[in-house]
């Protein structure tokens, strides 16, 4: 997955098998290339919530920029159980310091996902989540996004804590 910043100065990557990259554009060349700032310049390893990297892995796919300005990361298995479904999201503050990036918060829907997923062993377990995408309140308001649950036109007002825009997986 790759996503922009808000500002379209760094553009965000997801390479599978636990690793993020934040790219910039060279102004002289206009190509974007790795960032050196903040232990950027390898890019920098990502964890589940209290794992070690040696022993647990996200297997990311998808990446998008919340309006916190932080990622938010699909991984639909852990590389090191890579047999079994692990359909998660993962936040996390692209400011930290350091080469690996523990999440702020994480989400595991496996059991919220489709059952023939959530029964997946094998090379199944590798039929999760793909993408991830945030779309800000604004938007989905102005353009009539339907809320399924409660039959009406969505409303953010209808969910208090839900922050400024939904995440579509």
């Amino acid at each position: 997955g790759m996503a922009f910043s808000g500002d379209g100065s760094v553009l965000w990557a997801a390479q599978n098998k636990n690793h993020l990259w934040k790219l910039v554009k060279d102004p002289a060349t206009g190509t974007y290339q790795p960032a050196t700032d903040n232990s950027w310049g390898n890019g920098k390893g990502i964890t589940f919530t209290g794992t070690d990297p040696a022993v647990s892995q996200p297997d990311d796919e998808g990446l998008t920029v919340g309006g916190n300005g932080h990622l938010f990361v699909t991984s639909e298995r852990d590389n090191h159980d890579s047999n079994v479904s692990k359909d998660t999201v993962l936040e996390y503050d692209p400011a930290a310091a350091g080469a690996t990036l523990a999440p702020l918060h994480q989400w595991d829907l496996t059991p919220e996902f489709v059952p023939s997923v959530i029964a997946a062993t094998g090379e199944d377990a590798n039929l999760g989540f793909e993408g991830v995408t945030y779309v800000p309140d604004s938007f989905l308001t102005a353009h009539g996004f339907r809320d399924q649950h409660l039959n009406k036109a969505y409303a953010p007002a209808d969910y208090p804590q839900h922050g400024a825009g939904l995440f579509f997986l």
